[in-house]
């Protein structure tokens, strides 16, 4: 799980990257200003609202990577996110930015952009990769030893979070009775593995 973790931030990362700069090229089309039509300008507004994002993610990743009651979760911590990311890029953009190639305005609507873009689109992969998921694609079966809170809460992620790839697939246990989603005992985990095809 922790490698899968730190693909995963860097994957959010780079998917994050991609979609703050489309959100700033797209709003240089909607509010046009004078400092974009020089290279410097661009480019330095670039790097900076970059610069705010990587700060504000590796604040955050830790809180923002795994989802806990599906999407509704993942908008209200998206929305979050992005907030901080707004009063980073304020505070950075008054301490490094040449006041001449510097809007506040500019700044809101690319991180209003941004902001929808992100919702729209881990919407979709969400909505893709659950599919996906029901119809046994890209998926390795995992099962759990144990039924305890701990075993609980990992399900929980796991059934929340499709882009790790797994489909939970039920519980082993010391005894049959401790749980009803129990598959069999710790002495059948062999059979088990088998039968149900477990990757992990």
């Amino acid at each position: 799980m922790k490698s899968r973790e730190s693909e995963l931030k860097f994957l959010y990362l780079f998917i994050d990257s991609i979609l703050l700069n489309a959100s700033i090229v797209l709003t240089t089309r909607i509010y046009p200003l004078p400092v974009f039509d020089d290279f410097y300008g661009y480019s330095l507004n670039l790097l900076y609202a970059n610069l705010a994002w990587v700060i504000t993610y590796f604040m955050l990743s830790n809180k923002n990577l795994f989802l806990r009651d599906g999407y509704f979760n993942r908008a209200i911590r998206t929305t979050h996110c992005v907030t901080v990311f707004f009063c980073v890029a304020l505070i950075l953009g008054y301490f490094v930015m040449p006041p001449a190639t510097y809007s506040r305005v500019f700044l809101l609507l690319y991180t209003t952009i941004f902001l929808v873009g992100k919702l729209v689109f881990y919407y979709f992969l969400y909505y893709y990769l659950k599919q996906s998921r029901k119809k046994g694609l890209h998926i390795n079966n995992l099962l759990i030893v144990g039924a305890n809170g701990t075993a609980k809460a990992l399900e929980q992620l796991v059934n929340s979070n499709p882009v790790l790839g797994y489909k939970f697939v039920g519980f082993v246990t010391e005894n049959r009775e401790d749980d009803r989603n129990s598959l069999g005992v710790v002495a059948d985990l062999e059979r088990l593995i088998s039968e149900h095809n477990i990757q992990m």
